[in-house]
């Protein structure tokens, strides 16, 4: 941890009253301590606060609450990369807007993007340790190395905290195989570890297979799998019976319910059925063409993507249906992370929503034709994959 002092000689703020017409601001907050530096060493004379303070006062495009504002959340950002509390605390009496900077005073007109600049790089680098992989801080460094901002120092410092950690634990890394077994050419996607919402799902499949059989309708194996088989048997029951579930109710509660009161041979009697009568002698009567099939997500689809700070991830995404138009999503990457969500679909686009085990939130957009997608996410990724 880095170095700390304490505020006016004690822990926190004692009770201030700022006079009207004046701002108060102190570099943490009630019961906290600032940190003078990161660590030992760090060489910069000034506190953390200090040095996040300074490079803003000339900015001319900042009033002095935004400043404030901004000020605090980088100090709150760079104390947790110590896994210290601070957050400056501020007491605001001061009347009208004021500038630290007075644009008569011939600021560059090019501050503003200096200050976006330092912006970027500063998000960038709260994904980098968010993410917490190699790769995701060395692509930090690559990208930002000669920008002499004092994240790519923490950002090194990381990189070499891994490589304490490995060599710490050699019993650990013993364990793993000297070298991973080959991969086949066109490697199976990895099976999503099992939980309990996916079983009862499974379980609720098979039991609907087992009546679409029953009734006549011909769903095969009952497997627990709505395949190609399962949602052509669904659709002739619907027909049949000219049941008012959707053909994204298919696995639902409530499709099973109307199933399970359906009688034997509802489905043979389409079979089973005449044809029309033709309306002239030799003539015959077309069949209307059928309705383009809905589209059904259902199934685990191969994804890559390419998101920022120049990473490349590989992965799986598994939909099964709620039976309400909506469905589950179970999600994992070549990073180790795994996720859940929900999917909706419109038309051919499938908005996907997931929490991921590091703590992202992401909302995708799949574009899917036939049994491929492209896609773009929240996260910055920009992907593509097939089924």
């Amino acid at each position: 941890g880095g170095t700390k002092r304490a505020i006016g000689g004690a822990r926190g703020l004692g009770r201030v009253t700022a006079p009207e017409g004046t701002f108060v601001v102190f570099s943490a907050g009630a019961g906290q301590t600032a940190l003078d530096a990161l660590d030992d060493r760090d060489a910069d004379p000034n506190s953390i606060f200090t040095r996040l303070l300074l490079p803003k006062l000339d900015r001319q495009d900042l009033e002095l609450r935004e400043l404030i504002s901004e000020l605090r959340v980088e100090v709150r950002d760079l104390a947790r990369t110590r896994n210290h509390a601070q957050f400056p605390a501020y007491y605001d009496e001061l009347l009208g807007n004021f500038y630290f900077a007075d644009a008569a005073a011939g600021e560059p007109a090019d501050a503003a993007p200096v200050a976006t600049a330092q912006n970027q790089i500063r998000a960038d680098f709260r994904l980098a340790t968010e993410l917490g992989t190699r790769d995701a801080l060395e692509g930090f460094i690559e990208r930002y190395g000669t920008s002499g901002d004092f994240t790519v120092d923490l950002a090194r410092r990381a990189l070499e905290a891994m490589d304490r950690d490995a060599t710490a634990a050699p019993e650990r890394v013993a364990i793993a195989p000297a070298t991973p077994p080959a991969l086949p050419a066109t490697p199976e996607p990895a099976a999503p570890e099992p939980d309990a919402q996916a079983l009862a799902a499974r379980d609720l499949m098979r039991e609907t297979q087992t009546e679409l059989n029953r009734i006549g309708c011909s769903a095969g194996g009952a497997d627990g799998i709505a395949g190609a088989r399962t949602r052509a048997a669904w659709d002739r029951y619907r027909a049949a019976s000219g049941s008012g579930l959707a053909r994204t109710a298919l696995g639902s509660e409530a499709a099973l319910g109307e199933l399970k009161g359906a009688r034997a041979g509802t489905c043979a009697a389409i079979a089973a059925a005449p044809a029309p009568a033709p309306t002239e002698p030799g003539a015959t009567t077309r069949a209307p063409a059928a309705a383009a099939p809905a589209l059904d997500p259902a199934g685990t689809w191969q994804w890559t993507a390419n998101c920022a700070l120049l990473l490349r991830v590989s992965g799986w995404t598994t939909f099964s249906p709620r039976g309400d138009g909506t469905w589950n999503a179970s999600a994992g990457n070549s990073l180790g992370f795994s996720a859940n969500g929900s999917a909706t679909l419109s038309g051919s686009t499938l908005t996907v929503r997931l929490a991921w085990s590091n703590g992202i939130r992401e909302v995708s957009t799949m574009r899917i034709s036939g049994n491929s997608f492209t896609s773009t996410s929240s996260a910055g990724c920009a992907g593509s994959g097939h089924r």
